[in-house]
C-alpha cells in the first residue's frame, strides 16, 4: 500500500512538472499563424469519450482545445479502472499536452501509470526532426510532421509512423480505409468511416464525414507486460461534435 501512494504521489509531480512545460510553450514567429482549428471542426473545445470493455463502463477520455496566441493546445486525461469480484485489478492514467504551430506538432509531454508504475515522454520539434525524451524508450528522433496517437486530428490517416504516447516509442503502422458503417456517437445513430491500424499498433478509429474524432477500439490490455486477453477496449462518443 505504501509503495502505490508513493508512486502515485511520484507520478503526479511529474504530471505536474512534465505538462506545465509544454502547455505554456508558443509557437516561434517562424511558424505563421494558426491553421489548425479543431474547435471549428467540432463545434466544441472538449471531446469527452466513455470508455468500455466488455459491455462494461471502465473509464472517460476527455480532450480540450485552446487556441492561445499563435498555438493551439490540447490536452487529454484519460483514466479507466478494471475490477474483478469487487477489486480494481488494473488501472491506467494518461494525461497528455500538446502544443501544435500551423498544422504541425511542435511539442507534446505526456505521463502514464499503470498500476502505480509511472513513465513520462517530452517531444520538442528541432529544425526537421521531432526530438524523443522517452523514459521507457530512451532518447530518439523523428521526421518532421510525425502525429502522435491521440486520433483527434485526422491528418494521421496518411502517416506510415506515429509516435505511441502510452507506450513511449515510435510505431510503424499501416492504416486501412475499411469503408463507412452506422455507429452510436452523442446517442444516436450516424455513418462514419472506419479506419484499421495493423503493424506495431493495432486499432480501429472511426471518423465522420467532417472527419471528426468519433470512436475508437483497440485490443485490451490488463497488463504492464502488454499481455493481450481478447477483449477489446472500446471508445464511445459522449460530445464529439455530430450534434452541432
Amino acid at each position: 500500500m505504501r509503495n502505490h501512494l508513493f508512486t502515485s504521489i511520484l507520478a503526479a509531480l511529474l504530471l505536474t512538472t512534465t505538462l506545465g512545460t509544454t502547455a505554456q510553450a508558443d509557437c516561434p514567429s517562424s511558424a505563421g499563424s494558426l491553421k489548425l482549428d479543431p474547435i471549428s471542426q467540432y463545434g466544441t473545445d472538449i471531446l469527452e469519450f466513455d470508455i468500455y470493455r466488455k459491455g462494461n463502463l471502465i473509464g472517460r477520455h476527455v480532450t480540450k482545445f485552446e487556441n492561445g496566441g499563435n498555438a493551439l493546445k490540447v490536452t487529454h486525461d484519460m483514466q479507466l479502472a478494471i475490477k474483478f469480484l469487487f477489486v480494481t485489478a488494473y488501472r491506467l492514467t494518461y494525461e497528455a499536452s500538446e502544443v501544435w504551430c500551423g498544422n504541425e506538432l511542435f511539442g507534446l509531454t505526456a505521463a502514464v501509470d499503470r498500476n502505480g508504475d509511472p513513465a513520462t515522454l517530452n517531444a520538442e520539434r528541432k529544425g526537421n526532426e521531432i526530438q524523443v525524451d522517452s523514459s521507457r524508450k530512451g532518447t530518439f528522433s523523428l521526421a518532421r510532421g510525425t502525429f502522435p496517437s491521440n486520433h483527434w486530428n485526422n491528418g494521421v490517416l496518411s502517416s506510415n509512423k506515429i509516435l505511441n504516447t502510452l507506450t513511449g516509442g515510435p510505431n510503424k503502422v499501416d492504416i486501412e480505409n475499411l469503408g463507412q458503417e452506422t455507429i452510436i456517437a452523442e446517442g444516436k445513430e450516424i455513418s462514419a468511416t472506419r479506419h484499421r491500424y495493423s503493424g506495431e499498433l493495432e486499432a480501429d478509429v472511426w471518423y465522420d464525414s467532417e472527419g471528426r474524432w468519433v470512436k475508437l477500439e483497440f485490443p485490451a490490455e490488463d497488463r504492464a507486460s502488454a499481455e493481450k486477453d481478447n477483449s477489446f477496449i472500446e471508445y464511445v462518443c459522449v460530445r464529439c461534435g455530430v450534434g452541432s
